[in-house]
This record gives C-alpha cells, structure tokens and sequence, in this order.
C-alpha cells in the first residue's frame, strides 16, 4: 500500500482544534497551521510527510512544543499506521478532510 492511496490534502502540519467539537466519540478535529488560532496555553499536533516520517507535536512542561519524530506506514485508503521512539505503536484513522483540505477529522485507534 502506497501514499498514492492517501489524500494529497493530508501532508501538512495539523493542530488540534479544540473549539470545533465532533459530536462522535473519539474523533479529534485538527485544523491547518496557518489557521489563526485563538490564544491557547499550548495546542498539540502532527506533520504527515511524504517521505514517510511523522512529527508529533506535543506539549511540554513549560508550555512550549515538544516534537517527536518516528515514522508510518500507509495501512489502507483512510488509516496509518504510526511507531514514535518510547510509545507503543497506533493507527490514525482518517474519518473526513473537509473545507478544501483545511480542516481534518481522526480517530486513533
């Protein structure tokens, strides 16, 4: 299974957005980077990049981006399958891309 299988829209730097909810259970909402955030005290995300690698964005003790870097594998036409150093390996299931490619709604599983 090939990155030709997942949409061209979803190779980007995600952030959580937490004032769009989703009424399901387990599903995240993430919006573009530029997006104009409100102020937040720290906000997580990820990249998903073409050359397989995957970046998490988390936040660290003072607030500030911590990033973890691992890699993934294409796992069918809407899930990846992500293994980060120290942390047990998940998949992200791609629930919807919407507004021209600017929103995105997951579920880990």
């Amino acid at each position: 299974m090939g990155l030709d299988q997942l949409p061209p829209e979803l190779f980007k730097h995600w952030i959580q957005s937490r004032e769009d909810r989703d009424d399901r259970k387990n599903i995240s909402v993430y919006r573009s980077s530029d997006y104009p955030f409100p102020p937040s005290r720290g906000r997580r995300g990820f990249e998903i990049k073409r050359n397989g690698e995957f970046i998490l964005h988390e936040i660290g003790r003072t607030d500030r981006p911590v990033r973890v870097v691992g890699k993934y594998i294409v796992e069918g036409t809407d899930s990846i399958k992500i293994y980060l150093e120290d942390k047990n390996p998940f998949i992200l299931r791609i629930v919807a891309i919407e507004d021209d490619g600017r929103i995105l709604r997951v579920e880990r599983v």
